[in-house]
């Protein structure tokens, strides 16, 4: 097979859990254009962790990675502190999508339950794109077996495309209720919350309160998804598999 028809090939295997996955997300009579047009543009969420390994790789001087490896001795440290850059990365990468998406089309997210969805399918379409890397990467080794091919398929179809999914559904919770911001910050203060924080960061940026209530939900569930996301790589790393899968558990 050439480079194309293997990308192909594993593009073909990589859908095949989007599929079911898009079935499972879409609610009854809920439009499908809007969660396939955010699952594609979701795929675009892959392009800076790709641009970095370019870049380290034309550049070894800058590799991160390398400099962590050289460094730090201690294996379970190291891959905490590598994991944790992989994980803010793609977490970021993932929620400037989402907040893309809502800035050209504001009116699709008018519920925490579709800024939860969107943001789910755009965790879906990281991973859908990852996973082509990884089908392809098996398919082109030396020592290429079809069962080594097939378990990949499983784990990552079932459990990383599910952590992804989960750890996008998590900032997109926290990212729709700042979306209502306004109105948090309104019942707060009939509850008589005093928001002393939010004054402070308000008066030190100029930003009006419902804006700075805004930015700290999302920081909120960004670092809530990148704790978990760090987790679950970390654990991966050292070769436990049960703990990611009841990370993944859990989180959903």
């Amino acid at each position: 097979m050439t480079q194309w028809q293997i990308v192909l090939a594993s593009a073909a295997l990589a859908i095949i859990p989007v599929i079911i996955w898009l079935r499972i997300i879409r609610g009854q009579g809920e439009e499908r254009a809007l969660y396939i047009k955010t699952f594609i543009i979701g795929t675009l969420s892959v392009v800076p962790p790709f641009i970095l390994i370019f870049l380290f790789e034309a550049y070894p001087e800058l590799n991160i990675y390398s400099i962590i490896a050289d460094n730090i001795e201690e294996v379970a440290l190291a891959a905490l502190v590598t994991n944790l850059i992989v994980a803010v990365i793609e977490e970021i990468a993932k929620n400037v999508i989402v907040r893309i998406i809502d800035k050209r089309h504001p009116e699709h997210i008018q519920t925490l339950s579709s800024a939860l969805k969107l943001s789910i399918c755009a965790g879906l379409g990281f991973s859908f794109a990852e996973n082509i890397f990884y089908f392809f990467n098996i398919w082109t080794n030396d020592y290429y077996a079809v069962s080594d091919l097939f378990s990949t398929f499983i784990f990552r179809s079932i459990v990383t495309m599910c952590a992804h999914m989960v750890f996008s559904g998590i900032f997109g919770y926290f990212f729709g209720i700042g979306k209502f911001a306004a109105d948090v910050t309104e019942q707060a203060r009939w509850e008589g919350h005093r928001l002393n924080f939010v004054r402070f960061v308000s008066q030190l940026t100029g930003k009006m309160t419902f804006q700075v209530v805004r930015e700290l939900k999302n920081l909120e569930g960004l670092l809530l998804a990148m704790g978990l996301h760090t987790a679950f790589n970390v654990s991966l790393d050292l070769e436990n598999k049960l703990l990611p899968i009841l990370i993944v558990l859990l989180s959903a």
